[in-house]
């Protein structure tokens, strides 16, 4: 997962004061029914219309082959979703719907832009879905901090009443009266919002609190979405559906004859339930992620023939059923079997150095030490007691300092996860401040690479900074160590350098004054890959103005974040031209699509896959005023809808197509602009891969 300075799109203004919320209850099945055959109507070209038992919309369907493609929301026997619709204040209340209706959590499921509706039937209501609490307890709240999501808190509400836990929620708000009142303006607040999660998060230009079903945005500054002053309401059902939290199935809109029958949770023939399950891959490991997504962080890994114990929830996502086995833990499915396979996991062998008898392990930092391998925590101090996580090397423990001496063998009780585990200590080693920095080498592959990037655009070379590489990898083991904010660390904690990016440069006695930095939760070479493939996280690689790099990481032997520094002159007037465009003209192969995840939003209010981002870079010390920018597709001669932003300090320009592009196809990029006085205009031809 990637980081830098961001901003969470607002889907949505504020609601007037005074104007209710629509009444909310809870409620889902379990059953899918038959396809319900539906009559089109003569004006079934119109947005949206009424269909038997509810109406059609195609506002949401995107790019489909037929443009009247779209979601129904209707009642039948299996829910009534159109009356709780309605009710609940229609599209001005809850958005569009984004989504069929599928199973989830097994209940019936049907996502709104601003909502998810579930039909609980011992209720006989249509409940919303608690959607931040989810992608909590799914471990996105990575992510969510890249779209500056305040972190959820856990707070000690041991033995409150009801009545004394929403009074202090609420409270919560008064750090911050336009976002409280904001809140409360909705009518049934709790049904509409749930409850504040998190406290009041300051963020650079905006204050930011969480909701259970929603984020409150108080903007300070002036921004093209939104004035300074102004509330916005970020909302789950999008957010989750960009985030990839539901089955991309049921996702796809679908004709307006007929209502497809409600997708089932899942194909699969296993039914998981609770029970121990055994790891079957035929002696290989198998990936525990964070997510239930093939993309996720890995968190762990588990041998073939181990034992896992599932928490009885399961998740279908890109064709796979993901199984949670504790928190933010997930594995695929198909290589669960419900008998263990005559391969048998192994502890991890001796390691190189083992540590000598006698040591107190009551004190200082400990981590896994099994070179090439991985360590067995288990739940009692027992070789034959149930496994239950399997850390890497080099992962660092939470000893408690208790011991026990079984079989020979000496013991080390620690906590996992608010749990008591065991490991066998000939597997421990200590280490020094609790992380490890993990070393760049000489640096040479990924500078090379950078460098390589800014030859194709006539730019001069970065050169390797060794004050630049000393921030970032100073910074990274800041950030393993502590976690918080990506950018800005806090006087007193451990490994501390300086608060900003400009004043740990400084403290590792960099010379020049503008320093730009990117970060992300990757190791440094696809933290870079994916940087040159955006936006905002591009420019300063291939910024006219930048003259040094350095990068670093970090690691605790579970999570890996990489730090970019590079040093930009302004007044730099070496040989690079003006502007730099990005993809060079001539380039071939270049992504026909791009995801579009990333902060701030590239292109506002734009469905996802996007086309591939264009960027314009003049140097910092010129005066910039940009004019018409554009895309055209050279076999028709067509010009692409596409969004347009500047990055005022940074002099740059983006253009972003809406629609993923054509495969094998050729395009010209074309800008206007006024340097320093001067009008002139550039262009770019490239082509796309072939697939």
């Amino acid at each position: 997962m990637m980081v830098g300075k961001c901003r969470l799109r607002p889907d949505f203004g504020v609601r007037a004061p005074g104007r209710p919320a629509a009444a909310a209850l809870r409620a889902s099945i379990l059953l899918a029914v038959l396809a319900v055959a539906l009559a089109v109507p003569a004006q079934a070209q119109e947005a949206e219309y009424a269909v038997p038992g509810g109406r059609f919309f195609t506002q949401t369907g995107g790019d489909t082959p037929d443009p009247g493609d779209g979601y129904a929301v209707v009642d039948d026997s299996e829910a009534r979703f159109w009356t709780a619709f309605e009710e609940f204040g229609g599209v001005a209340e809850v958005g569009y719907p984004v989504s069929r209706r599928f199973i989830w959590d097994g209940f019936v499921t049907q996502v709104m832009q601003k909502a998810v509706f579930q039909w609980r039937p011992g209720e006989q209501a249509t409940a919303f879905v608690n959607v931040f609490d989810d992608l909590h307890r799914l471990g996105y709240d990575a992510r969510l901090a890249d779209e500056l999501v305040p972190e959820q808190e856990d707070f000690d509400e041991s033995g409150l009443a009801w009545p004394q836990i929403l009074e202090q929620r609420i409270a919560l708000l008064d750090e911050e009266p336009l976002l409280r009142r904001v809140y409360l303006a909705s009518g049934d607040y709790l049904r509409h919002f749930g409850l504040p999660t998190s406290r009041v998060r300051n963020y650079s230009g905006l204050r930011a609190i969480r909701l259970q079903r929603a984020v409150l945005q108080l903007w300070l500054d002036d921004f093209p979405w939104a004035r300074a002053g102004t509330v916005t309401v970020a909302n789950g059902g999008d957010l989750a559906k960009q985030l990839g939290l539901f089955p991309q199935a049921a996702l796809a809109p679908h004709a307006p004859n007929v209502i497809p029958a409600t997708l089932p949770a899942g194909s699969q023939a296993k039914d998981f339930g609770t029970g121990r399950w055994f790891v079957d891959t035929e002696g290989s490991f198998l990936n525990v992620r964070q997510r239930p997504s093939v993309s996720a962080p890995i968190v762990d890994s588990a041998n073939d023939g181990e034992e896992v114990f599932p928490t009885g929830r399961t998740i279908e996502a890109g064709g796979l059923t993901w199984v949670e086995i504790g928190t933010a833990r997930w594995v695929s499915g198909e290589f669960l079997s419900p008998q263990r396979r005559e391969t048998q996991p192994v502890d991890p062998p001796t390691p190189v150095t083992p540590p000598t008898t006698g040591t107190d392990y009551s004190s200082g930092s400990w981590q896994a030490n099994v070179p090439g391998s991985t360590l067995n925590v288990r739940a009692q101090p027992s070789r034959g007691a149930q496994i239950v996580a399997r850390f890497q090397h080099g992962r660092v423990l939470d000893l408690t300092g208790n011991t026990e001496s079984v079989g020979g063998e000496t013991w080390l009780e620690l906590n996992v996860n608010g749990a008591i585990a065991w490991v066998v200590a000939e597997f421990v080693a200590p280490v020094t401040g609790g992380a490890q920095p993990v070393t760049p080498g000489t640096g040479d592959s990924l500078i090379e690479e950078v460098n390589r990037v800014r030859s194709g655009l006539g730019l001069s070379p970065l050169v390797k900074s060794d004050a630049l590489t000393q921030a970032a990898s100073s910074h990274a083991l800041y950030w393993i160590t502590n976690r918080g904010d990506f950018h800005n660390e806090t006087a007193g904690l451990q490994h501390f350098t300086g608060v900003s990016i400009f004043d740990r440069a400084k403290a590792a006695n960099y010379e020049l004054n503008w320093i730009d930095e990117v970060a992300g939760l990757l190791d440094p070479a696809r933290t870079l890959d994916w940087a040159l493939s955006t936006v905002y996280h591009r420019y300063m690689f291939v910024h006219p103005s930048a003259v040094h790099i350095g990068y670093g990481s970090a690691s605790d032997g579970n999570v890996t974040v990489s730090i970019f520094n590079v040093g930009l002159q302004f007044d730099r007037s070496g040989p690079n031209p003006q502007p730099s465009i990005y993809p060079a003209d001539g380039t071939s192969a270049v992504p026909p699509q791009w995801d579009g995840f990333e902060g701030p939003d590239p292109a506002p209010g734009v469905p996802r896959p996007l086309g591939p981002p264009i960027t314009v870079l003049f140097r910092l010390g010129d005066d910039v005023t940009w004019g018409q920018a554009s895309l055209t597709r050279l076999s028709d001669g067509a010009v692409l809808p596409a969004t347009n932003q500047t990055s005022a300090w940074r002099k740059g320009l983006s253009l972003v197509p809406h629609d993923p592009l054509g495969k094998s196809e050729t395009y010209r990029f074309n800008v206007s602009w006024t340097v320093n006085g001067v009008a002139g205009t550039s262009s770019s031809t490239f082509t796309t891969a072939s697939q």
